[in-house]
């Protein structure tokens, strides 16, 4: 595991839960909590050995993968709820 991760586990988690609060917020999913939680671990964890401390602060760059990583969940499920409007209009 990059070292990002180790020094910063703590941090991580907790900006995973607060951007997984975000998504349940904009969609109402609250039964997705935790899906979306891990979710977004898994992106911050894959996006650790991007991270160059030359261009961030750990937790910066930490913040800003969660973020992202909340708002394409996000995207991801209201285009699907469009969808089903959409047809569900057509009918």
């Amino acid at each position: 595991m990059n070292n990002i991760v180790e020094v910063h586990i703590d941090y991580i988690q907790c900006t995973a839960e607060i951007q997984a609060w975000r998504v349940v917020r904009r969609t109402g999913r609250t039964e997705d909590l935790r899906d979306f939680k891990q979710e977004i671990l898994l992106q911050i964890i894959r996006s650790a050995p991007r991270y160059d401390n030359s261009r961030s602060r750990p937790k910066t760059f930490i913040a800003m993968v969660a973020r992202q990583a909340a708002t394409k969940i996000i995207a991801r499920l209201m285009s699907r709820k469009e969808g089903i409007i959409r047809n569900a209009e057509s009918l």
